[in-house]
């Protein structure tokens, strides 16, 4: 017989197109670059998403967010990503991510941080840009969150294909 303590998991999964205006986003600092709605030309500028109902979800372990971004410009930029509490606020100093050098809209790249604490407080996520040399393009954002949905212990039968599920102990 073999065993092993289990944790299931579930991963809930959203994102956006960002190539158009969306309802679902507050923008301040905002100027168009390549013809778009979210191009950032100036330090400063945020792209804040109003509440994700699945940041509510019990028993979550990660939050994975990420924007679709690109630089214009040889110079380092950089975006810092947050998580925010219900009023907007971000939570914590945030994860640093750089957008690629390209010089074609179709050629952005997802930049992602990761965050596994303060995750009861998040309601949503923010992107600031905190360096800034060239033009920066975001076209789009998306989530992972993880959750843990339970534990339990699972028995199987090493010559056979039987198996047995049980609660675990400690």
């Amino acid at each position: 017989m073999g065993g092993a303590n289990v944790w299931a998991e579930d991963v809930l999964t959203g994102s956006w197109d960002l190539t158009q205006k969306s309802q679902d986003w507050v923008a301040t600092g905002n100027a168009t670059y390549f013809g778009q709605p979210y191009g950032y030309t100036s330090k400063g500028g945020t792209l804040t998403n109003k509440s994700i109902e699945d940041f509510s979800a019990e028993n979550i372990s990660k939050i994975k967010v990420g924007f679709k971004c690109l630089q214009n410009g040889s110079e380092a930029g950089e975006l810092t990503i947050y998580l925010v509490d219900s009023k907007g606020a971000p939570i914590g100093s945030g994860q640093v991510v750089k957008p690629i050098n390209k010089s074609n809209e179709n050629s952005t790249t997802y930049q992602y941080a990761t965050f596994t604490s303060d995750l009861e407080k998040a309601t949503g996520f923010m992107m600031k840009v905190t360096n800034y040399k060239k033009k920066i393009l975001i076209n789009g954002a998306s989530y992972e969150i993880t959750r843990n949905l339970k534990s339990y212990d699972v028995t199987w039968n090493v010559n056979g294909a039987d198996y047995t599920e049980g609660t675990p102990t400690i």
